[in-house]
């Protein structure tokens, strides 16, 4: 895991303090016995448990049906069980819903093992998950899907992009398979409530919540570190493990695909959750996996240019405003059909602001390969616009 706000590696909790590369021991979703996990046993005969126990100023109560609980005094009484439902449109109800769509992903390969998240994407059984999950499956590693029912099958790798840390995997033999339904990451708001569901240190089932905090923010994405997404922010928190679990929105659907974090510290053992995550939008994680599973790879678009790394034009002139300063434009590009030349300053693509290189390149990211795209620049003082069809590299 890189924790300059890298990807969501599997690091693991050790027993004696720190992190190891090594998953736990443990079943998936358990805790040591170290962590006082405690085993209640029942009386042989008693009603299995149906519901919770709940702490409360009576004792332990023991929801053993939808209608009897009895107290640890012993008395019994009726609970409605409308007053233990929540309603669909609750964080609650919005949970419970998409959890069994949720999945554990574990692969094992010989040099060592990775445990993350994914969900169900269509009925094919097809599952949506990060590149970095399982980039050792590549290399021969085995992989596990484990559903929250307890269900554990093998799944196939159908396709993987590195660059935009994306990968499909599918699962044959598994019934009544839900997909979880896909929203319009466009539409998301700073503000909007979002939740996040994993398995983070391999504690499967996982929900947390929190809010957007940002969007169309530029953030490293992919494992070679040269490219930049734009991503939405949040701080529902997750952690190592969360990776390529589903980011939702208040009606149930999936907005983002959990990727990275930003840590305080710059230690491995010191990574965790801040409240700065960060998730892959569903629009773009659509059209790269509807890619995948159709071709194994993806097309990355491609503007064809070099940007300056400090801000200075070719001939050495600072600039102060803002923008994107293309140091090279490679000979018939998209960028040379139309019209862009060394020297010339990005300050928009399609009427959004370009602050930077990093803003540059996640307007590009979030485009197709194709696409046209007004860019606004700046040259000799003068504010121009031009429209340049991006070509497509594949990209693995």
């Amino acid at each position: 895991m890189n924790t300059d706000g890298g990807a969501l590696g599997p690091r693991y909790p050790h027993r004696d303090g720190g992190w190891t590369d090594a998953p736990p021991a443990e079943p998936l979703g358990t805790l040591p016995a170290s962590r006082g996990r405690r085993r209640i046993g029942l009386v042989a005969g008693a009603v299995a448990l149906s519901l919770v126990s709940a702490v409360t100023g009576g004792g332990v109560v023991l929801y053993l049906s939808d209608r009897s609980v009895v107290t640890a005094s012993g008395v019994s009484v009726e609970v409605d069980p409308r007053a233990l439902s929540r309603p669909a449109d609750s964080l609650a109800g919005i949970a419970e819903r998409a959890l069994p769509s949720v999945v554990t992903i574990t692969v094992s390969g010989v040099r060592g093992g990775s445990v993350g998240s994914g969900f169900v994407y269509d009925e094919a059984g097809h599952v949506l998950t990060n590149a970095h999950v399982v980039q050792l499956a590549q290399e021969g590693g085995a992989v596990t899907v484990s559903f929250q029912d307890g269900t554990r099958v093998p799944a196939r790798l159908v396709g993987l992009s590195t660059t935009y840390d994306l990968a499909v995997l599918q699962v044959s033999g598994v019934r009544d398979l839900t997909p979880l339904p896909l929203g319009n990451s466009d539409t998301a708001k700073v503000g909007d409530q979002a939740l996040a569901i994993g398995s983070p240190h391999a504690l499967n089932g996982t929900v947390t919540a929190g809010i957007i905090s940002a969007v169309n923010r530029p953030w490293p994405v992919g494992t070679e570190g040269q490219k930049y997404m734009s991503a939405l922010q949040t701080d529902a928190p997750i952690n190592p493990g969360n990776s390529g679990g589903p980011l939702i929105n208040a009606q149930g659907q999936v907005i983002g695909i959990n990727t990275s974090i930003e840590t305080a510290g710059r230690q491995l053992d010191e990574a965790g959750n801040i409240g700065l995550g960060f998730a892959i939008p569903v629009n773009q994680a659509r059209r790269v996996a509807e890619e995948l599973i159709r071709a194994g790879r993806a097309n990355y678009p491609i503007l064809g240019v070099v940007l300056s790394a400090d801000s200075l034009t070719p001939t050495g002139t600072a600039v102060t405003a803002g923008g994107a300063v293309l140091a090279q434009v490679s000979e018939g590009s998209a960028a040379a059909r139309a019209g862009l030349r060394p020297g010339d300053v990005v300050t928009e693509v399609d009427g959004k602001k370009v602050a930077s290189g990093e803003d540059l390149m996640a307007a590009l990211w979030r485009k197709a390969p194709g696409e046209q795209v007004r860019i606004t620049y700046l040259r000799d003082g003068q504010t121009r616009t031009v429209t340049a069809t991006l070509s497509a590299e594949p990209v693995g």
